[in-house]
């Protein structure tokens, strides 16, 4: 069993593959927690994976993420497995950013800002759940570009496709752009575009308290 925590920790540049990975876990038992901590690289299309874990909690608070890779969690093993994402700034992001697979308990996503991110051949968020519903709560989404699908690219899903609902509760989206085509189907959200996607089909989305502001869609 590890319970492994780094607090002001500095990572810089540490990898330079996609494929590798700065903290590695696979242990069914164990914990980890990133408090008040910097990931940063020069060059964010070849930054590693920050975390690859399949453990029973993963909590990140108050750190700073500049130009890294994915951070990729396994929760398959467990029923009541926990994530916390708080407080953080992430920014210059070119690649899938939070990947989660069969989440089985609602996670705590609050309070972040994401901003100056440019995404092209991939998503910015994917959730793989069993929830009724998940939640985002008083984050900021500024100036956000993504000729994907819509402004910065979520992919929320249900593993059986089951009715669920997406949550963005007071949360802010300024200065965010679709640069889709126009002859594509993706090209109608400028802060935010939702279906065309089998995958989420049975998937609502409420906003409640949300501020617009200054999102665009060129084409």
């Amino acid at each position: 069993i590890i319970d492994l925590c780094f607090e002001s920790c500095t990572f810089i540049n540490c990898g330079n593959l996609t494929n590798e990975t700065i903290i590695k876990i696979m242990n069914n038992d164990s914990t980890l927690k990133m408090i008040d901590c910097m990931i940063k690289f020069d060059n964010e299309i070849n930054s590693s994976k920050v975390i690859d874990v399949s453990c029973s909690s993963v909590v990140i608070d108050n750190c700073e993420f500049q130009k890294s890779g994915t951070i990729l969690i396994d929760t398959s093993n467990f029923f009541n497995s926990s994530f916390q994402f708080t407080k953080n700034k992430v920014s210059l992001i070119s690649q899938l950013f939070i990947n989660i697979t069969k989440l089985t308990s609602c996670p705590l996503i609050d309070n972040n800002h994401f901003h100056d991110i440019s995404i092209s051949n991939s998503s910015f968020i994917s959730i793989v759940h069993f929830l009724n519903e998940i939640e985002f709560k008083n984050n900021t989404f500024e100036s956000i570009k993504n000729d994907r699908f819509d402004s910065f690219c979520f992919v929320i899903e249900h593993f059986n496709h089951n009715c669920s609902t997406i949550i963005f509760s007071q949360c802010t989206f300024v200065d965010n752009e679709n640069n889709r085509s126009s002859d594509s189907i993706f090209c109608m959200g400028g802060a935010f575009q939702f279906g065309f996607d089998l995958r989420t089909e049975n998937c609502s989305v409420n906003f409640l308290n949300c501020e617009f502001n200054r999102n665009t869609c060129f084409n």
